[in-house]
């Protein structure tokens, strides 16, 4: 955490680890070093009673927000709530039921339009693409909107080529400029068609020169341990 900032903004693409709310970053980035907290910081960043403590919570766990009067429901564990986790990255989202997640049965929650305050708060869809984490994610990597992706698919666990070929596929629909050039330089190719079938390509290419390159690497070190064994014996002898 302290050669690490909480978020990271580019020219062409943001990074965040589970929340980006543009108020929220815009106070941290005020309050901080674009990011970086210093010694002092990341010890108030642990303190509740401390500003910087909630604001770190959000950019860090995400969003929640209060059900209306009334409302409630129970998790996957059977915990009683009524606040709800949000799809901060849903600008298209109408009700309670369209920007909640992790939430069992969806219809626990009231079908009404949301607060403006709330819907202000999502991700606008003409921002430039913003990728995250956090959310341990399970089936195919697919774009959470145009231009958010989560990253966590618990790759530790169930990672594959197909899952490593669809993140790539989903990393190319979000129009990157980088991304996009390595299939194409052309801003008007197919990236769909390119990705599927020039990312297979290399996956395999980068595979096996992966594969021959440990080969060397472990023929040579065979050779060498042969080697210095057979002068061991040599002198004892």
């Amino acid at each position: 955490m302290r050669s690490l900032p909480l978020f990271l903004e580019a020219k062409g693409f943001r990074a965040v680890h589970a929340c980006w709310v543009d108020p929220t970053i815009d106070r941290v980035r005020a309050l901080t070093d674009n990011g970086f907290l210093s010694e002092e910081q990341l010890i108030r960043a642990a303190d509740p009673s401390e500003e910087l403590f909630h604001l770190a919570e959000e950019i860090t766990k995400g969003s929640e927000h209060k059900l209306p009067e009334g409302f409630a429901f129970r998790d996957k564990d059977g915990t009683h709530r009524d606040h709800v986790r949000l799809q901060w990255w849903n600008a298209g989202a109408r009700t309670w039921r369209d920007i909640a997640i992790s939430v069992p049965v969806p219809d626990d929650l009231p079908d009404v339009p949301l607060p403006g305050t709330l819907m202000a708060q999502t991700y606008p869809a003409h921002e430039r693409p913003v990728f995250f984490g956090h959310y341990w994610l399970n089936g195919d990597p697919i774009l959470q909107a145009p231009n958010a992706l989560c990253l966590d698919y618990s790759a530790g666990g169930r990672w594959s080529h197909t899952n490593c070929t669809r993140m790539r596929r989903c990393f190319l629909q979000t129009g990157f400029g980088f991304t996009r050039s390595l299939t194409d330089p052309s801003p008007q190719s197919n990236t769909r068609t390119s990705c599927s079938s020039h990312g297979k390509h290399a996956t395999k290419q980068s595979s096996k020169s992966l594969i021959t390159q440990g080969s060397r690497r472990t023929t040579s070190r065979s050779r060498t341990f042969g080697a210095s064994h057979a002068k061991r014996r040599r002198r004892l002898t």
